[in-house]
């Protein structure tokens, strides 16, 4: 689904550069893209302000993967000629194929608006909205292209896509069957297909349409990442690891795609007891990603303070009426890998609850009450909470506990709390150094200001501690329920039993079966919550004890030194 190839004597010919760009031309014809490039900077001297020319300057540097020359000439190309839909659409490509998301959204949004008829930039666009988290917007991005353009193809991909931003998940996945049978090599229908079996626990026909969708020219290699994550790997697949090293070896210019290679490899030497080799692979998708996205620990902290400052006990007290008295929503926050996924699952096994994921409202609302220099008044928290109850109304009919389950709700507490002072609110917590381990090995979007590993990962525990702590002095206990994942893993009905009673439910038997819940789990715990409750993953850290790095901050005080794993 990326920039189709354009050969430039296709669109630009004449002019003092006609004999050049007639080198160029055949010289891509050829696959010889540094010397096509060389000759198209020759043609663009020649003519430079041609727009065309410029333009087709870009394209081959996107197809050779030159992404930052790729984006100087696309600008250069909208600067010579503002109505460019076309130069747009590349540069949006080329920005973030970088990892510049916010220019990247700007550059296709104003290809849209150039050109509304364009469909591969409003598909582009809608992916770019949909990492970013804005579902709503992504699905009629991906609505667009039905009207779009003849490429049926695209349409199928994009209709199936607009579905799942809708929710309609038995309907997407009945649309990208029908795909792969029209073209059983489509990559994209294909890796699309595998990324919603997983989410249903269907893993052995997950990992079929991946190997599939792999085994097509072009596919993208950061499919593994989500291949591997199907079943557990044995001595018996050793080819796996050198198919991973192969695709390491040639990786693409993406740092997302990047990333997700040594995730998979590291995850792969993880299962093996290869403990060494698969740090190294997890070290070394950190620092593509501190590279690529360095998060703003800073910044985080700050962020803390001035929420910390601003949701005083007096501030909570003066507000104590200002929410609705509604009892259905229910927040399960932690940090992420804590055990929230697995929370949920138990607990939306519940024939009254509903489970709707991970939901953005919180974040959303939080961010108000920043851009506000954190002055709102007391009936900003009730207009939150009649919000907050039609849109999971919306998505949940007449459940009687409805969870939102975004881990980074963790900020938010008190804002939901004032807002609906009824609302029960679940915090997992989990071995810091076992759940920073998780975090180091496994991919956040790119989008997130979030760091993946070392001392910046340590900095950022440390504020969520600070925030907790926070939150445990000036929050209602008999509203605020801590469950540690150590505890729930070794006595399942104990607390389980303690958290449906703090939702103010009567019990059910089938919360001890949380690996039957039906429900979709789109969340990077998607494997592990399909299994009985297991402890094998506390204390996981002790596998890496020589190998933590900075992360060995985080481990409990008075535990000895790690020693090397057997």
């Amino acid at each position: 689904m990326s920039a189709a190839k354009v050969t430039p004597l296709q669109i630009a010919r004449g002019g003092a550069a006609a004999r050049t760009l007639a080198r160029a031309s055949r010289l891509y014809g050829q696959a010889r893209l540094r010397e096509a490039i060389d000759a198209m900077r020759s043609a663009a001297s020649l003519e430079p302000n041609n727009a065309q020319i410029v333009h087709d300057l870009g394209v081959i540097c996107l197809e050779a993967g030159l992404y930052s020359d790729a984006a100087a000439a696309f600008r250069r190309a909208v600067q010579i000629k503002p109505n460019f839909a076309q130069a747009f659409w590349r540069l949006g490509l080329a920005l973030e194929e970088r990892g510049q998301f916010k220019p990247a959204t700007a550059a296709l949004r104003q290809a849209t608006e150039l050109q509304p008829r364009l469909p591969d930039a409003q598909f582009r666009l809608g992916l770019l909205l949909e990492q970013q988290g804005h579902r709503h917007e992504a699905g009629e991005r991906y609505r667009q292209v039905l009207s779009a353009g003849p490429n049926a193809r695209l349409r199928r991909f994009a209709e199936a896509r607009a579905l799942l931003m809708e929710g309609q998940d038995a309907k997407a996945e009945r649309k990208l069957r029908q795909a792969v049978r029209i073209e059983p090599n489509d990559a994209s229908a294909l890796g699309l297909l595998a990324a919603l079996l997983t989410n249903e626990g269907a893993f052995e026909e997950a990992a079929h349409f991946f190997e599939r969708a792999l085994a097509q020219p072009g596919c993208a290699p950061d499919l593994y990442y989500h291949l591997v994550r199907c079943r557990k790997y044995t001595p018996e697949d050793n080819d796996i690891v050198e198919r991973l090293r192969s695709a390491s070896a040639k990786p693409p210019g993406n740092p997302a795609a990047r990333i997700r290679l040594q995730l998979a490899l590291g995850k792969v030497l993880d299962d093996l007891g290869r403990y060494e080799e698969a740090m190294q692979a997890f070290d070394a998708a950190a620092n593509i990603r501190r590279s690529a996205w360095p998060a703003d620990v800073a910044a985080f902290e700050q962020r803390v303070d001035e929420i910390i400052r601003f949701f005083s006990t007096e501030f909570i007290e003066s507000n104590r009426s200002a929410g609705n008295l509604d009892p259905t929503p229910v927040l399960i926050f932690g940090m992420p890998r804590s055990g929230t996924t697995l929370v949920e699952q138990i607990v939306s096994s519940h024939p009254l609850v509903y489970g709707a994921g991970e939901v953005q409202f919180w974040s959303r609302t939080g961010a108000q009450i920043e851009s506000a220099g954190m002055r709102v008044d007391g009936e900003f928290f009730g207009r939150a909470a009649l919000t907050c109850m039609a849109y999971l109304r919306k998505q949940a009919g007449a459940a009687e506990r409805i969870i939102d389950k975004n881990p980074f709700n963790f900020l938010w507490a008190g804002l939901f709390h004032i807002a609906l002072p009824r609302g029960a609110m679940i915090h997992c917590r989990r071995s810091t150094i076992d759940t920073a381990l998780s975090i180091h090995q496994t991919y956040f979007n790119e989008t997130m200001d979030f760091p993946t590993g070392g001392e910046p990962l340590v900095r950022y525990f440390r504020a969520y501690a600070r925030l907790m702590e926070h939150w445990r002095r000036v929050l209602p206990r008999d509203r605020f329920l801590e469950v540690d994942y150590e505890d729930l893993t070794a006595e399942p009905l104990l607390h389980s039993t303690r958290m449906i009673a703090h939702l103010g439910l009567e019990w059910d038997d089938c919360c001890l079966r949380p690996e039957m819940n039906p429900r979709r789990v789109k969340t990077a715990s998607r494997w592990q919550v399909r299994q009985p409750i297991y402890q094998s993953s506390v204390e996981r850290w002790r596998r890496y004890g020589p190998y933590l790095g900075p992360l060995a901050d985080l481990v409990p005080s008075g535990v000895g030194p790690p020693s090397r794993p057997r």
